[in-house]
């Protein structure tokens, strides 16, 4: 990857970031008169100064990584050189997105027992994915899922087929990304939705198309680290403001919820037999067969270390699982009956900032200003981490599935492989920032 590449992409990053500065400067100005009609907080200068430390670290990642990247096997899986231990924490950082930390927790949050139901579903996938997917992945595939279905089948027809599906999959999964993003921003930057998606979209395209899977994987790395960090932090602190004791936890959830006791039993996310199936089914396979964590295991040396990054990334997968529940039932109390957190101030209403909310919200209860800054810089970090990871899934789909293997039947070189890439991330970060406002008025929860 030569400099001026990479200079012309910091450009792009750095109109992005001027942008983001003239708006936030502007809606400083205006907030006194727009909070009471707009669906925003006041604005947070910590989390802006933690946003623009996270953006600058990882552009410097992507500047680091961009001069390392040299061939297709870089661009796609790092050179294999990644360890069984890293893999596996930037696979929970993959895995670990805003659909977890944002829409599970409020899920829990509005449902109860429903939510923890729906959280241990996607966690029960992993076992399939560590014997029966991880070393088979590593042993027989190149760059992706692709390489392995068609080895002796119908190349044509077997990679055609996997792309649109991988493809399928990357952009009902950035749906939930970008929204979670848009909201996250808007709430605490006082930004326009609009203009936070497409901040996001041209973080996105810069970390892909210039630092690669190695860009990728040090930014999912980060980015776990600090999130089980601020999710533990944010887990102990909501645990002793009930004493440690879970019991007293849950009677106070139960008291504090409009549903009150029904909140601790099976309720409309399994009314019938043919939703529980169905329900469970996809959670299980669909968690097994996302292409950005399947396109992970290409990154490690050997089938031994493939193994490894699914038991690490179980672990703390598994745990953080635990937090997110615990931060749900938490704040069905602290925030579900202080009415700082509603619009008015009005109990019962709507949420500020969405349904999306409850645990940013709780970490402003617990732990100030300061700790909410923190968590969403952590948010936003984990949002970016995960569409860049699943850019580069549809970029490998469409340049060496489509491109490479069915337009030009093998015959395409390597440049031209990795330049149809690059473009292919673009499009998929237009796609994304289109998709995104689009959908701006869905949840994360009921996205996923």
């Amino acid at each position: 990857m030569n400099r001026p590449m990479f200079k012309s992409a910091a450009s792009a990053l750095g109109i992005a970031l001027a942008v983001l500065v003239l708006t936030l400067g502007e809606a400083a100005f205006a907030a006194p008169a727009d909070l009471g009609a707009v669906d925003k907080q006041a604005i947070n200068p910590t989390a802006i100064v933690m946003f623009f430390a996270f953006v600058l670290g990882t552009l410097g990642i992507t500047y680091w990584a961009a001069n390392r990247t040299k061939s297709a096997a870089d661009f796609y899986t790092a050179g294999g050189g990644i360890t069984g231990f890293q893999n596996g924490l930037a696979i929970a950082g993959d895995y670990m997105s805003a659909a977890t930390l944002l829409g599970l927790s409020s899920l829990v949050f509005a449902t109860g027992f429903d939510g923890f139901i729906y959280i241990i579903s996607f966690f029960v996938g992993w076992p399939i994915i560590l014997f029966l997917v991880a070393e088979r992945l590593r042993n027989l595939g190149r760059f992706t899922f692709a390489d392995i279905a068609s080895y002796r089948l119908d190349q044509t027809k077997i990679r055609t087929f996997a792309a649109i599906g991988s493809l399928t999959v990357v952009c009902f999964y950035l749906i939930v990304q970008m929204v979670g993003a848009g909201q996250l921003i808007k709430l605490l930057f006082g930004l326009d939705y609009a203009v936070a998606v497409i901040i996001v979209g041209v973080l996105m395209v810069v970390y892909v198309t210039f630092g690669g899977m190695i860009a990728t994987t040090w930014v999912q790395i980060i980015k776990a680290v600090l999130l089980l960090g601020g999710g533990t932090v944010l887990g102990i602190l909501a645990l002793a403001h009930f004493g440690f004791d879970l019991n007293f936890m849950a009677f106070e959830a139960v008291s504090s919820h409009k549903a009150g006791v029904k909140i601790m039993a099976p309720g409309s996310l399994l009314s019938d037999p043919v939703s529980a199936v169905s329900l469970s089914l996809g959670l299980l396979f669909g968690t097994a067969g996302l292409p950005h964590i399947m396109m992970r295991f290409f990154t490690v040396p050997n089938a031994r270390e493939a193994r490894k990054s699914v038991f690490v990334a179980s672990g703390f997968i598994g745990f953080f699982f635990l937090v997110v529940a615990v931060l749900g039932l938490a704040a069905i109390t602290i925030v579900g009956t202080d009415p700082q957190f509603y619009e008015g101030g009005k109990l019962g209403g709507k949420i500020i900032g969405g349904g999306n909310m409850p645990v940013m919200h709780l970490a402003k209860a617990l732990g100030g200003d300061l700790f909410l800054g923190f968590l969403s810089a952590v948010a936003f970090a984990t949002i970016l981490a995960v569409v860049s990871g699943l850019a580069l899934a549809g970029a490998s789909a469409i340049s060496h599935d489509i491109y490479a293997r069915v337009i030009r039947k093998g015959k395409a070189t390597e440049k031209e492989e990795m330049r149809v890439s690059k473009l292919a991330s673009l499009a998929l970060g237009v796609v994304a920032v289109v998709l995104g406002i689009l959908f701006e008025k869905q949840s994360a929860d009921r996205l996923s």
